[in-house]
């Protein structure tokens, strides 16, 4: 039986608007070339180490001025990077509606000690989610089954007591391994869908 309900951030429970304009704005504000900023954002070792909570955030925004020859301070580079966030409301309702009808709710995210804690102050995380488990925190990152098993012990449930849906197919391995019950998050229609068929009823 179903006790808990996981959700990723990025395209599951935001929508892509809040890192796609990052991203945009990083290439059309600040002139830095696409390639550039793809690197960064997404290859560039300082990222890695980020997301493991390995570098402090400092470190992080002078490797991206180091790398760009760009002058803008910490405060205004994170201030942007999550200026534009906004949720999928009928998520969000699903994930109140989880609540009400007595399911654990979780976030389990690839995330960093700039952005989330903003995030979670920003749209109430907390109050909605029982257990919020970050790469950052734990050191591990999705797919590894290591962030996972934190999620489960933070929960104190067994994998298969636990859904969990992520926008990126890649990134569920390590839950699979474990015997958590995952499917690809498609649009909010067929995740809603997915949950029935685990006898899963948020209506």
């Amino acid at each position: 039986m179903i006790k808990a309900i996981c959700f990723d951030l990025d395209g599951v429970y935001f929508t892509p608007k809040g890192k796609n304009s990052f991203h945009k704005g990083l290439v059309e504000e600040y002139g830095i070339p696409k390639e550039t900023v793809d690197e960064l954002m997404y290859r560039s070792p300082e990222m890695a180490q980020l997301v493991r909570g390995q570098i402090a955030a400092s470190e992080f925004w002078n490797s991206v001025r180091e790398s760009t020859n760009i002058t803008a301070s910490d405060e205004e580079l994170t201030a942007r990077w999550i200026r534009d966030y906004e949720v999928d409301e009928k998520v969000r309702e699903s994930v109140l509606r989880a609540k009400k009808h007595g399911y654990k709710t979780c976030v389990c995210t690839n995330n960093n000690g700039i952005r989330l804690p903003l995030l979670i102050d920003r749209f109430n995380l907390n109050e909605q989610f029982d257990v919020i488990v970050s790469s950052h925190e734990v050191g591990h990152t999705k797919p590894s089954a290591e962030i996972f098993t934190a999620l489960l012990n933070a929960l104190q449930v067994q994998p298969d007591e636990l859904v969990y849906s992520d926008d990126n197919p890649d990134r569920l391995e390590g839950a699979r391994e474990l015997g958590i019950n995952t499917f690809v998050f498609e649009n909010f229609e067929q995740f809603a869908d997915e949950l029935t068929q685990l006898g899963v009823d948020l209506k």
